[in-house]
């Protein structure tokens, strides 16, 4: 599977997003606090299309939060 940086500034993967977030981050700062990796505002000159980071980084931890409640529905449903 793919690991690509979603936070061009902090150099913050998508897989360290999803591992904050199993840990208990539920917003962008807690991400941040949690990988160390707090650097922000140079998306104009890191990412490669220019563009702010923000809305793919508030995307993946959407995501992340809904797999982490896929898996507690089936945990629980297994009694």
């Amino acid at each position: 599977m793919e690991n690509p940086i979603i936070c061009y500034c902090a150099g913050i993967t998508r897989d360290e997003i999803r591992q904050a977030v199993m840990m208990g981050a539920r917003k962008e700062e807690e991400v941040r606090l949690i990988t160390g990796k707090t650097q922000q505002g140079h998306c104009q000159e890191k990412h490669p299309r220019g563009i702010c980071c923000k809305e793919e980084f508030h995307r993946e931890i959407t995501t992340a939060l809904r797999e982490l409640e896929a898996m507690a529905g089936l945990l629980s449903s297994w009694g």
